[in-house]
């Protein structure tokens, strides 16, 4: 997608909303904008500059974590297909945001960024905390956001 479509989609969201933009830092650093969509920009990196900034807004209710930490040691793709025995599927993202680094990124947490994107609606994928989700994959993977844009 050009970089210019990517910047005035994410310039078009709330500056609350979790994008993954990581990605598209330097050519955001070296856009044309105006001082507006520059400060909103910066804004958006402020709230979510670093994977643990993303996880500390995480509040996990303590039933959902009490029967989760029964099945802790599966893996994030296991946890997601558990289906409802064990709590809300919003719950268990959540888990495994807070939880994110015990994952293995290539054969785990991959795979369920394919599996959300290829088969799960859209109406699910616009969840705010399945776009935490995203972001905190985003950040896991290709590092902390700077704050020079």
């Amino acid at each position: 997608m050009p970089i210019e479509i990517s910047i005035k989609y994410i310039l078009q969201q709330p500056s609350i909303t979790p994008i993954p933009i990581k990605k598209f830092e330097n050519e955001i650093a070296e856009a044309e904008l105006n001082i507006r969509d520059r400060e909103r920009l910066r804004t958006r990196i402020r709230l979510f500059n670093s994977l643990n900034t993303v996880q500390q807004k995480i509040q996990l209710s303590g039933r959902a974590k009490k029967r989760i930490e029964t099945r802790r040691h599966e893996s994030a793709v296991s946890l997601f297909r558990a289906g409802s025995q064990i709590t809300d599927l919003l719950e268990r993202i959540k888990y495994i945001i807070i939880h994110i680094h015990n994952y293995d990124v290539e054969n785990d947490l991959k795979v369920l960024v394919e599996m959300i994107l290829t088969e799960q609606p859209d109406v699910f994928i616009r969840e705010t905390f399945v776009r935490k989700f995203f972001m905190a994959y985003s950040l896991l993977v290709e590092g902390d956001l700077s704050e020079d844009i």
